[in-house]
């Protein structure tokens, strides 16, 4: 069984019914219920079905409208976040930068 039981659908997108989602259709994306509490705790997603037992599947939706889901900050961010972890001085002038601090 995959570990990846939380359904992720967008903020921008129409209503969504939590309990007719497919997910053969490949229109929402996957993660594991820690990275979904995670969103939910950082504010950056709300459940529309949270899971009620180990084996429920759950369904958050993004509330950010810019999530960056692909795009040149996947590109980037596994390398910016190594260069942080790392303390590089220039891994940390980009994320000042990015905050606009």
């Amino acid at each position: 069984m995959s570990r990846r039981h939380v359904c992720i659908v967008m903020g921008d997108l129409e209503t969504v019914d939590p309990e007719t989602l497919n997910c053969v259709s490949d229109a929402h994306y996957h993660v594991s219920r820690e990275e979904a509490y995670d969103m939910e705790r950082r504010g950056d997603a709300e459940w529309l079905r949270e899971p009620k037992s180990r084996r429920d599947k759950g369904v958050l939706q993004i509330l950010k409208k810019n999530y960056g889901l692909r795009g040149l900050s996947c590109k980037v961010g596994a390398t910016l976040a190594e260069g942080l972890r790392n303390k590089e001085t220039w891994a940390r002038v980009m994320l000042k930068d990015i905050r606009h601090a």
